[in-house]
């Protein structure tokens, strides 16, 4: 089985081939906060391109294309999910849809305790969810959320068991966290997105039957866009 593997999430872009064994290979784009808007609709489709002939993998060859649906930045998400969507409807394939806090929290299955993935949401507020690891197994114990970073630590603070936090917000707000008892935050490498988890963990879900129709994926945003929260983005007016 092959599979394509897109996140936009945030400013970056990463997408990568992978199969049974893993990664055949990944491309990740940044943008820095002061290089500029970022540029998901110039880079992504051309990205996939060169990584499909860097890899040797044909799209025709895919059996399914998987796609993080979010939280994150409204324009990226749009962008991959439209993207992942025309291509799976295409080839009339399956798209796996996974949020960017499990794959974040991926990595840490053989941590014994709370797992939170926290992701910048801007606005001085955070994406999160709080996993449970249990002998190895992952179970969300709370909705999808956002908030501000002091908020979340009040919440943590109260936990009896060792709480792990990932994410660029969890390094970007570390001080507001050290408030919480028993905090591990982790190494810079483990806080940004791994697409060789994020493909190991689409596959088996693929292979769980995990997959669904192009045309049922929904983003999730959590947060309206700036157009729809402040009208005055959307003319061009300042307040």
């Amino acid at each position: 089985m092959r599979l394509l593997a897109i996140d936009s999430c945030t400013r970056r872009i990463s997408v990568a081939f992978g199969d049974d064994g893993g990664v055949l290979g990944e491309m990740t784009l940044g943008a820095s906060a002061h290089a500029g808007p970022p540029r998901h609709v110039e880079q992504l489709s051309p990205a996939i391109q060169h990584l499909s002939q860097q890899c040797g993998v044909a799209l025709r060859e895919l059996d399914a294309v998987a796609i993080t649906i979010g939280p994150g930045m409204f324009t990226g998400l749009r962008v991959g999910l439209t993207t992942a969507k025309t291509i799976a409807s295409a080839l009339r394939i399956p798209i796996v849809a996974l949020t960017s806090l499990e794959v974040l929290a991926q990595p840490f299955d053989d941590f014994d305790g709370m797992v939170v993935p926290v992701i910048d949401a801007r606005r001085a507020e955070v994406y999160y969810a709080r996993y449970v690891i249990e002998g190895g197994t992952r179970r969300r114990v709370a909705e999808y959320c956002i908030d501000t970073p002091a908020k979340l630590a009040e919440q943590l603070r109260d936990e009896l068991s060792p709480i792990l936090l990932c994410g660029d917000g969890a390094l970007r707000f570390r001080e507001a966290f050290s408030v919480i008892a028993g905090l591990t935050i982790a190494s810079d490498a483990l806080c940004s997105m791994s697409m060789t988890h994020f493909v190991a963990l689409a596959m088996q879900r693929f292979v769980d039957g995990g997959g669904s129709d192009p045309a049922a994926v929904l983003p999730l945003y959590l947060r309206d866009s700036d157009a729809v929260a402040n009208p005055a983005f959307a003319t061009g007016r300042s307040t």
